[in-house]
């Protein structure tokens, strides 16, 4: 099918099928929850050393693949949009692959390798024995003393939010800078066959 931007009401509705601000908002939180409880269990295995930890860090990224990539291909959605009834769809209103899936969050999977590999650069600096001796809080406050302040990714991701938050308020889809990257839109899901329907004859018209 041939590039055609979904519109912004359909034909049996004046109703706009793009959800909210606070809307969207509460997908993403409810997302960071939903990925929070799973992170859990890291603190309770903190006290096991470093490869354990190392361990947390691979599950918690299996966890954010599986919310961000695969349920977005399975179902349209991360699990934060599929309980506000919002859903992903390729630009012009056919669903979404892993391709437009993976480009979607490609900007987050960044900044994880990068924290990542910030992580594991600050983990050979404290040794093995001075590490167990650590909880949660010690650690933060320890690796807050040895990392330099340009390496905080939180900086970084504050204003990437800012950015982010500024795209979404001055385009009329309400597309966020993956959205552009993966060439997707964020709809209400109660508009899923209006839109199926809208495709279907889209397609019809481009044979003619």
């Amino acid at each position: 099918m041939k590039e055609n931007i979904l519109p912004l009401t359909l034909s049996d509705s004046e109703e706009i099928i793009i959800p909210g601000f606070w809307r969207r908002i509460l997908a993403y939180y409810l997302d960071m929850l939903i990925m929070g409880i799973f992170s859990i269990p890291a603190i309770f295995l903190f006290k096991l050393g470093k490869p354990v930890l190392y361990l947390s860090w691979l599950f918690g990224y299996i966890t954010i693949f599986f919310t961000q990539a695969y349920c977005v291909i399975k179902w349209g959605a991360s699990p934060g949009k599929l309980i506000m009834k919002i859903f992903i769809l390729k630009i012009n209103g056919e669903p979404v692959g892993w391709s437009e899936a993976l480009k979607r969050y490609s900007i987050d999977y960044i900044f994880m390798i990068i924290n990542t590999v910030i992580g594991i650069i600050l983990l050979t600096r404290i040794s093995s024995s001075e590490f167990v001796a650590l909880n949660i809080k010690t650690y933060a406050a320890k690796t807050a003393e040895i990392m330099p302040a340009y390496l905080s990714i939180t900086s970084y991701l504050q204003v990437w939010s800012l950015i982010n938050l500024l795209v979404f308020f001055f385009n009329k889809r309400r597309r966020v800078i993956g959205d552009f990257i993966a060439g997707t839109v964020v709809v209400k899901r109660k508009f899923e066959d209006s839109i199926k329907t809208h495709v279907e004859e889209q397609k019809a018209l481009w044979k003619i």
